[in-house]
């Protein structure tokens, strides 16, 4: 397994002193398992967990087939992901434009018309110049409150997801 470790290491350039390491240590004794299990390269406990069954099983070589296959599709379904992502991505910002158009130029130049002829008008319409107004006047503040709510999510779901633990220092 050393002797692997520093092959792989002689034709890698950002995990050679990572795998130098692995291979110093197995060399040395130690687990190939316990070695990754303290490195910060990897983060997943599920590579962990799948070391120390090919080393109990003695299947190290179908271990690390298996562990890759994993990555692989899990590095296919995240790029899926993403360009799927793209799509909506675009509509969001295009539709975002669009409502900054219509609430600061297109709705004061129909206010205008309507204010001249002195019409009266529906319910909705009127909530809607409201609005408009509202932003025009306080447009920055309600996208700092927008921003800080959404990044309070965020930190929120984040605590729920570690259990309770806050993630941030």
């Amino acid at each position: 397994m050393a002797d692997a470790l520093r092959l792989t290491a002689r034709e890698a350039d950002k995990t050679r002193a990572q795998l130098t390491q692995w291979g110093e240590n197995v060399e040395a004794g130690k687990a190939l398992s316990a070695c990754v299990a303290e490195s910060s390269a990897v983060s997943d406990p599920m590579a962990v967990k799948m070391l120390q069954v090919g080393e109990a099983t003695g299947e190290m070589a179908l271990a690390l087939r298996q562990t890759a296959a994993f990555y692989a599709d899990l590095n296919a379904l995240r790029r899926k992901l993403v360009s799927a992502m793209i799509y909506p991505m675009i509509v969001v910002v295009v539709s975002i434009v669009a409502l900054f158009v219509l609430t600061f130029y297109v709705i004061p130049m129909f206010l205008d018309m309507f204010s001249r002829y002195k019409v009266t008008l529906p319910l909705i319409t009127r909530m809607l110049l409201g609005v408009s107004d509202f932003l025009r006047d306080h447009g920055v503040l309600s996208a700092i409150l927008l921003v800080a709510l959404l990044l309070l999510a965020r930190v929120l779901r984040l605590i729920e997801h570690s259990g309770g633990n806050c993630p941030l220092p």
